[in-house]
């Protein structure tokens, strides 16, 4: 399903909740046990719909079942929607059945064991059930049609409300469906077409068979008065793939150009992910308007936007590639949605790439990554996990977007030729069956010989982001070569567990542009690493090519030129005033809290959310300015850039600098403010005659009167932000920890705290608050905190 309908007009609705700080082991989630007991081998769907006046749907299901251990003797299906009338044996004799749960209990008139087969025959009738989002069975005055997933009920599965089943990811059953319809009209389905019965009243019933196994909510039907578009696609065994497009006669040429590049996506894909194993292609176009559905072989696609552009082909492409992530593996359960959602929106990208060029894949990467950066965790109510997304975010950006953010990472961390190879053998492994993280992980690393416990533990068992950086360079001459250490960082966002073996591109330059790249790896929140060098570099920086997607956005330019450039990707813009060489400019956006002030005497504040570097190569001619925009809105494209810190008037604004992270921050001197309207917290701060080193936003408040703090201390807050609670650890003998607001006023205190101290914040006012450790009336440590 392509919940990322953002790149068209249906973005789908998300919850905007609180922030959560949320860490979490790797887990395996509950699913539904009946699979357990009882596989559900085939059904037969006998649907009659021809009432396009009051729309009442009529149908009977044949179930046929294995049991998988000794003693069955009864069944509960899942339907929603539509009245139960009778249930038969195999031989055609009643059985009872009773109201269960999300469906009903049948009774089977006798036990069955392993070993055994029998099957059930379901009569029903009734009016549908239809998410008020997106999902269940519709039927109206032009269409009925179904789409298997619900956004808002849980659980998510839709097959139910059609047809009698397991609703669930887990049990895969092959299909064959009878649909009987008005003559005009015609009926798509899952599978292969094979035969139109003309009944004595001259309606029709369509016959399609499903040979692939494949969960409930992946078959699917549709029925208006559609024609078809046929071709056939060659697979990379030489073979033919029959496909088979659905849409109203009008529709039909604007379709095929919009699906111009349908089968470039089904060669792209089977290059990259193995063989297409199904037995047809197929799209039919419906009347929806949040999104498409990835039903096997026949993908329930928006007729708007099949309007003959190009448009929105990444749509068409990441449905298709459901076909490899979603329909052929499935997660187990919706906890682990990113296997199917997030794959496939790394399709599109994988998509794009192939598709165009390489620029083109970086360039949806990178804008994709700054998106999430900036709104993920407010969009979705919490910095979560990919694996133990709650369901209520199943459908979110956490999923899709931040899904197929973390893919692109593991790409950087296997390469390309382990992370194709190994996911198309993942693939083989696991077809037609379901998988969770825990498998995924553990397959994988068998498979390409790359111990991904480290990868899993940082990306998808853990919200948030790491945020690496270089923290300092010492350059040694040996002989003549040059040993460089570096000294890494890791700051966290949104998490609680620092990352190990982080590999990362550095990248090392003199002042005559002389290069050296190789990969480093950062562990814990501090590590060093030593790498030999041909010369003595004057500039460092890490992640040029982007392969890790941390908490980091920037731009790396090469300047000849006076003007104003817009470093969007930054956050920034630059007015370049003279230049008489060439300038090679880096401008880091950084989405973590920048080091905190030491001198807190000084009485300023300074932002938790993020900061700039500036830095490059460039010689005395190079002047520039530079535009910081601020904004501490909650919408609009700058929301939530700055809203833990501006939370008042922007009177007391300022612009932090310090060269090098050696040095306390100080007010930059040469800077103007553009505050426009004080009180709708957006506006910009204008800094003249840049220099090289970090900037930040910061408030000026009033003088604290703190006593001098131990700079090295080692203090943990987590969660940070808070919501309901917060723990101080530390190392620090202390004898009283206390919480003060940003203006020094006393909230909260323990006396003789331990290594842990846990403070109730669920009264406290949403904000900024200091948590500062005594010892004998020093304070030994002063650390930032925000509530949420």
């Amino acid at each position: 399903m392509n919940h990322s309908t953002a790149r068209f007009s249906f973005r789908l609705l998300i919850l905007i909740a609180g922030l959560f700080n949320t860490a979490i082991a790797q887990t395996s989630f509950p699913y539904d046990t009946r699979s357990d007991s009882i596989s559900i081998e085939h059904y037969n769907v006998y649907l009659d719909l021809r009432d396009f006046s009051t729309f009442i749907l009529k149908g009977h299901t044949e179930i046929s079942i294995e049991p998988l251990v000794n003693n069955i003797s009864e069944i509960r299906l899942d339907l929603m929607g539509p009245t139960v009338d009778s249930v038969h044996d195999m031989n055609g004799n009643l059985l009872s059945f009773t109201a269960a749960p999300l469906g009903f209990k049948v009774n089977l008139g006798a036990t069955f064991n392993i070993g055994d087969s029998t099957s059930i025959e379901v009569f029903y009738h009734g009016t549908t059930v239809q998410d008020p989002t997106f999902g269940g069975f519709y039927f109206n005055s032009a269409y009925a049609y179904n789409v298997g997933v619900s956004l808002d009920d849980i659980p998510h599965n839709y097959g139910k409300t059609w047809f009698p089943c397991f609703d669930n990811f887990i049990t895969r059953s092959t299909y064959d469906l009878f649909v009987t319809t008005l003559p005009a009209h015609d009926a798509a389905c899952g599978g292969v077409f094979q035969s139109t019965v003309i009944n004595p009243d001259l309606s029709e019933t369509h016959h399609w068979k499903v040979g692939q196994t494949i969960p409930s909510y992946l078959i699917s039907v549709a029925v208006s008065n559609y024609v078809f578009v046929s071709d056939t696609f060659t697979n990379y065994q030489n073979n033919p793939v029959p496909v088979k497009l659905a849409a109203h006669a009008s529709d039909t040429t604007p379709m095929k150009n919009s699906f111009a590049n349908l089968e470039n996506a089904f060669d792209i894909f089977e290059d990259k992910f193995g063989p297409y194993r199904w037995d047809r292609v197929g799209y039919v176009l419906v009347p929806m308007t949040a999104g498409a559905m990835e039903h096997a072989m026949n993908i329930a696609y928006p007729q708007v936007i099949a309007d003959g552009s190009l448009s929105y082909q990444s749509i068409m492409a990441h449905e298709l590639s459901h076909h490899w992530w979603g329909n052929l593996i499935t997660c187990r359960t919706a906890e682990d949605m990113w296997i199917n959602e997030g794959s496939a929106a790394y399709c599109e990208y994988v998509f794009k790439e192939n598709l165009s060029n390489r620029a083109a894949y970086e360039s949806a990467v990178r804008n994709e990554h700054k998106g999430l950066l900036q709104t993920c965790h407010m969009e979705d109510g919490g910095y979560w996990p990919l694996s133990g997304v709650p369901q209520e975010h199943t459908y979110g950006n956490t999923t899709y977007l931040k899904g197929a953010d973390v893919i692109h990472t593991l790409r950087g961390y296997l390469g390309d030729s382990l992370f194709f190879n190994g996911l198309s053998e993942l693939l083989e492994q696991n077809k037609f069956s379901d998988i969770d993280a825990i498998e995924y992980r553990d397959d994988l690393s068998a498979i390409t010989g790359f111990n991904l416990n480290n990868f899993f533990a940082d990306w998808i068992f853990q919200g948030g982001w790491p945020h690496v950086s270089i923290d300092s360079l010492s350059v040694v001459q040996n002989g003549i070569v040059y040993d460089v250490t570096v000294h890494l960082k890791q700051k966290l966002v949104g998490r609680t567990n620092y990352s190990n073996q982080i590999p990362v591109t550095l990248t090392l330059r003199d002042d005559s542009w002389n290069t050296f790249e190789t990969t480093i790896h950062s562990s814990g929140m501090n590590n060093a690493v030593i790498v030999t060098v041909p010369f003595p570099p004057s500039l460092a920086y890490l992640n040029k090519d982007e392969l890790i997607s941390h908490a980091v956005t920037a731009t790396y330019s090469t300047f000849t030129t006076t003007g104003t450039k817009n470093l969007s990707h930054s956050n920034m813009m630059l007015q370049i005033q003279s230049i008489t060489d060439s300038a090679f400019v880096i401008v880091e956006h950084n989405w973590a809290a920048p080091d905190p002030i030491i001198h807190w005497e000084l009485a300023n504040v300074i932002s938790p959310q993020r900061y700039w570097r500036i830095d490059g190569i460039w010689n005395s001619g190079f002047n520039t300015n530079a535009t910081f925009r601020y904004s501490g809105q909650l919408t609009g494209g700058n929301a939530y850039l700055d809203h833990l810190l501006i939370t008042g008037t922007e009177d007391s604004l300022i612009l932090l600098y310090r060269p090098n992270r050696s040095v306390d921050w100080t007010e930059y001197p040469t800077y103007t403010k553009n505050l426009g309207n004080v009180t709708d917290k957006t506006g910009t701060l204008n800094a003249t005659n840049v220099q090289k080193g970090e900037y930040a936003i910061g408030l000026k408040g009033q003088n604290l009167a703190l006593n001098e703090l131990d700079k090295n201390a080692d203090v943990m807050l987590y969660p940070n932000p808070a919501t309901h609670f917060v723990s101080v650890e530390t190392a620090i003998t202390s004898d009283r920890i206390v919480v003060s607001d940003v203006m020094g006023k006393f909230v909260d205190q323990h006396l003789n705290p331990g290594a842990k101290t846990d403070f109730n914040t669920s009264s406290w006012k949403k904000g900024t608050y200091w948590i500062t450790g005594y010892k004998q009336d020093k304070q030994v440590f002063h650390k930032l905190l925000v509530v949420q």
